[in-house]
C-alpha cells in the first residue's frame, strides 16, 4: 500500500531555488504545507503558479520566528488526517538523498517500527559560487555528516502522545509522558546546502544575525546564535570561494576542518534551474534595508492565515490583527528630496556592459552605471583606456539612459610600466570598430593625456575617470592637469587606491585629496576612489545620505562588490545567447538554401546522372 508522505516548510525570500524544492516535493511529497515568512522577493507568486497535487501555501506574520510553534502546529493537523504515516520538516535548502518516490517509500518501510527518524545533515556545495544554476554544475560533499539534524515524525509518535512538541530548527521532538522510539539510520543523510552563492550567502548571513539579534528570547535561549558568529567572520573580511566552500561544508561550525569530496547524487527529481535574477537581489536588498520589522508587534506575537487569508493560528487578538501596521517599502527605504533611493541607487547596479573586455575594473562597473544615472554628464573623459572595459560601461550607461553624453578615451595604447607594455595597434583598432558601430558620440583618442588637455575647454568635463600610470607623481600630474577641465560640480574617479605596493601612489594622493573633498571609497577591485568636487550638489544628496548611515553604506558597499562579482558569468551567458542565436541564424539560413537546392531545376535534371555516379562507386 502507497505511504502518505506530508511535508511542512517555512520559506523567506527563497526564489532561486523555489522551484527546485518544488520539484522534490513533486517527486517525494503528497501534500506540501508551504508557509511564507513575510517573502518580499517573488517566492509566493512562484508557488502561486506552480500546479502541483497537495501544495498548500499559507502566510506568517510575526516578528519572531516561531517555527516550533508552527511546527507543532502543522504536526498536530497533519495527523489528525487518520491517512497520514509521515511527516518530514524541510527548508528550501535541504534535499533527499533518493532518486524517487520508490526509495523513500523503501527507507521509511524499513524504519517503520520507530517513531521519529533523525536524518543528520550532509551538507554540500557548489563548487562555483558565482549564482549560476547550481544544479547543472559539480558539488563538493563534506567528508562526514554534520552533527545536526531532522526529524521525520511517524503516525506511530502521534498515537503515543497528541501533545508533540517540535522544537525550533525541526531539530528534536518531545512527548510528555512517554518516550519516543527514535532511530538514527547508517548512512542516510539530507542534503543540506547552505552557501549557494556569495550574493546568497551574504543576504542568508546577514538577515539572521538581524533576527536573531532582534529576538532576545532565542539569544537567552542560545538558538541561532551561529547567526551572529558567520556573520561576524563573513562581514569583516573578503573571504575567496575556498574559505566560503569549506565554510559551508562544516557548517554550523566554521572552525572546523571537514575536508571536502565530489558529490555523486545527482538530483534527478530536479528539473528546474537555480536562478539568482536582478528580482531576487533587488528585493533581498529592500528586506535588508529596512531598519523595521514588516509587522509592529513583538517577537512572541504570530498570526498564520491560509491562501483565502483566513487566521488559521494565532496567539493574539483578531483586533490586535486587523490594527497592525504594515510597513510600506517607502517606509523601508525612505525617499530623500522625493527622490526613488532604490531605482536610483540600486536598480542600476544590476545592468550590464555591452560587452566586457578582461580587466581589474570589473568590480566597479555596476556603479558606474550608478553615477551614470545620478549625474547625467555632459561630458566623460576617461585617462588609460587599454582595451576599454570601463569605457564600454560608460558608453552604454549613456546609452542606457538615453544620454547626449559625449564620451572620450584617451590612451597611448601601448601600456606602462604598471599595467606592462604591449603592441596596441589591434587592441585600438578592435575597440575603434566595436565603439563606432554600437554607439553614438564615444569618440577615442590616441596621445598622452597631457596633449589631448588642450582640447578641452574649462568647466567642460563632468565625470574624468583617472587610470593611467599610478605612481604618485604620475597620478597627481593627470590630475592637476585635468582638474581645470572639470565643471564646478564635476566628479573624478581615481582606479587603484586600494594598491599599497609596487610603486603605486594613487592612495597618496587619495588621501591628501580627501581631506578637502566628500569622497567615497570602495576597496573591492583595488579600490575606486570618487571624489565630488562639489558637496552641496543636490544631484548626490542621495549618496551622501547613505554615506551617514553607520550600517548601510558598509553594506551598500559590500553589495556593489557581491554584484560585481556575477558580472562575468551574467555578461557571458547574454554573450552565448547571441552566439546561439547567430548560429541559429546560419543554420535556419543553410536549410533554406539547400531547400532551395533540391527543389530547383538543375538538381531535378541531374538526378539520373547522380544515380548511375552513386551505382559506380
Amino acid at each position: 500500500m502507497r505511504l502518505n508522505i506530508s511535508c511542512v516548510c517555512m520559506m523567506r525570500n527563497e526564489s532561486p531555488i523555489l522551484e527546485a524544492f518544488l520539484d522534490q516535493a513533486a517527486e517525494f511529497f503528497d501534500a506540501l504545507y508551504l508557509v511564507d515568512h513575510s517573502s518580499s522577493d517573488n517566492s509566493v507568486e512562484i508557488a502561486t503558479h506552480r500546479k502541483m497535487d497537495g501544495l498548500q501555501l499559507f502566510n506568517l506574520i510575526s516578528a519572531g520566528y516561531p517555527q516550533s510553534e508552527i511546527a507543532t502546529f502543522f504536526a498536530r493537523r497533519v495527523f489528525e488526517n487518520p491517512g497520514a504515516d509521515y511527516l518530514f520538516f524541510l527548508d528550501c535548502d535541504e534535499f533527499l538523498p533518493f532518486t524517487n518516490r520508490s526509495e523513500l517509500e523503501d527507507f521509511l518501510v524499513a524504519n517503520s517500527s520507530y517513531d521519529v527518524i533523525e536524518l543528520p545533515w550532509l551538507n554540500i556545495c557548489p563548487e562555483s559560487l558565482n549564482g549560476g544554476n547550481i544544479f547543472g554544475q559539480p558539488f563538493t560533499q563534506a567528508a562526514h555528516p554534520s552533527p545536526i539534524l531532522k526529524v521525520v515524525l511517524s503516525r506511530r509518535a502521534f498515537d503515543k502522545s497528541e501533545q508533540l512538541k517540535v522544537y525550533q530548527g525541526y531539530h528534536g521532538v518531545e512527548a510528555k509522558g512517554c518516550d519516543l522510539a527514535t532511530t538514527r539510520p547508517a548512512k542516510t543523510y539530507l542534503l543540506h546546502i547552505p552557501i549557494r552563492s556569495r550574493v546568497q550567502i551574504a543576504f542568508k548571513l546577514v538577515s539572521g544575525h538581524n533576527r536573531i539579534g532582534s529576538q532576545a528570547s532565542l539569544i537567552k535561549k542560545k538558538e541561532g546564535t551561529h547567526w551572529q558568529d558567520l556573520a561576524n567572520e563573513f562581514r569583516f573580511c573578503n573571504k575567496p570561494d575556498e574559505f566560503l566552500i569549506g565554510m559551508a561544508l562544516n557548517y554550523p561550525n566554521i572552525r572546523d576542518n571537514t575536508k571536502g569530496i565530489p558529490l555523486k547524487f545527482l538530483f534527478p527529481y530536479i528539473k528546474s534551474e537555480y536562478c539568482e535574477d536582478a528580482h531576487f537581489i533587488e528585493k533581498s536588498t529592500v528586506a535588508l534595508l529596512s531598519s523595521k520589522n514588516s509587522v509592529l508587534e513583538s517577537e512572541s506575537s504570530f498570526t498564520l492565515l491560509d491562501c483565502q487569508g483566513e487566521i488559521i493560528l494565532s496567539n493574539n487578538s483578531v483586533e490586535k490583527f486587523t490594527q497592525m501596521n504594515i510597513v510600506s517599502s517607502s517606509q523601508i527605504i525612505p525617499p530623500y528630496d522625493e527622490q526613488d533611493v532604490f531605482s536610483t541607487l540600486f536598480e542600476p547596479l544590476f545592468n550590464l556592459p555591452t560587452k566586457m573586455p578582461p580587466t581589474a575594473w570589473s568590480g566597479h562597473i555596476p556603479f558606474l552605471f550608478v553615477l551614470f544615472k545620478l549625474l547625467r554628464p555632459r561630458c566623460y573623459v576617461e585617462l588609460g583606456v587599454h582595451n576599454g572595459a570601463s569605457f564600454i560601461t560608460a558608453c552604454t550607461a549613456a546609452k542606457q539612459y538615453q544620454l547626449e553624453t559625449q564620451l572620450f578615451g584617451i590612451d597611448c595604447w601601448f601600456g606602462d610600466e604598471h599595467a606592462g607594455f604591449y603592441d596596441g595597434d589591434a587592441t585600438y583598432n578592435d575597440l575603434l570598430n566595436y565603439t563606432e558601430r554600437t554607439f553614438r558620440n564615444a569618440r577615442l583618442i590616441r596621445s598622452y593625456f597631457h596633449e589631448a588637455r588642450p582640447s578641452f575647454t574649462a568647466g567642460s568635463v563632468d565625470l574624468l575617470h583617472i587610470d593611467g600610470l599610478h605612481t604618485y607623481d604620475a597620478v597627481k600630474e593627470d590630475y592637476t592637469t585635468w582638474v581645470t577641465a572639470m565643471a564646478p560640480s564635476g566628479v573624478v574617479l581615481f582606479h587603484d587606491t586600494n594598491v599599497h605596493d609596487r610603486g603605486f601612489g594613487v592612495h597618496r594622493l587619495w588621501n591628501e585629496l580627501s581631506a578637502d573633498y566628500f569622497t567615497l571609497e570602495f576597496f573591492h577591485s583595488y579600490g575606486l576612489g570618487v571624489l565630488f568636487l562639489n558637496a552641496e550638489d543636490p544631484r548626490i544628496s542621495l549618496l551622501a545620505e547613505l554615506k551617514k548611515q553607520v550600517h548601510q553604506w558598509p553594506f551598500y558597499r559590500n553589495l556593489v562588490a557581491l554584484i560585481a562579482e556575477s558580472l562575468p558569468e551574467r555578461v557571458g551567458w547574454i554573450e552565448n545567447s547571441r552566439r546561439v542565436a547567430e548560429l541559429q541564424g546560419q543554420l535556419d539560413a543553410s536549410k533554406m538554401q539547400a531547400a532551395g537546392l533540391l527543389n530547383s531545376t538543375s538538381w531535378k535534371i541531374t538526378r539520373p546522372l547522380r544515380s548511375v555516379v552513386s551505382r559506380l562507386r
